[in-house]
């Protein structure tokens, strides 16, 4: 896996990433998992980030458009995210991130199948999984 300077912004046009599989987790447990041939296609604009999970057959489990503020570096992985200063979210990591990081922008609500992080894994700079955050419930959908 590469590693990274932590809590770097990270500059970026486009990552397109082909998944074949997926694993849904709980409280730590795998909850579901099996085949899911879904395209994510993460595309930086002037001032957002925006997911799209094309042919996305987990449409009841994670939303299949949805947008992020920025993209940093953390040791392991880069990370998409939304650092409000209001939310609807009580997660004690994405609280303690939003506290080291600049607020990007006043409040955001986020829906149950709405990510509140997302995590790009790589090995040489090659996307190999994708991971996205849900909050109420607390639930981590990853994308192999």
């Amino acid at each position: 896996m590469d590693t990274f300077t932590p809590f770097q912004s990270f500059e970026f046009n486009c990552f397109e990433f082909q998944s074949s599989r997926y694993e849904e987790y709980s409280k730590g447990k795998c909850i579901s998992s099996g085949n899911a041939n879904i395209t994510v296609l993460i595309k930086k604009n002037q001032h957002q980030i925006n997911v799209k999970l094309l042919g996305n057959t987990l449409a009841s489990k994670i939303k299949s458009e949805f947008e992020f503020d920025v993209l940093i570096s953390l040791e392991d992985r880069l990370q998409l995210t939304i650092f409000p200063q209001k939310t609807n979210v009580e997660d004690t990591t994405f609280t303690l991130l939003k506290w080291i990081m600049a607020y990007t922008r006043e409040v955001k609500n986020f829906t149950s199948t709405e990510p509140i992080v997302g995590h790009i894994f790589t090995n040489n700079m090659k996307i190999v999984k994708i991971a996205f955050k849900m909050a109420n419930p607390e639930r981590l959908i990853e994308l192999y």
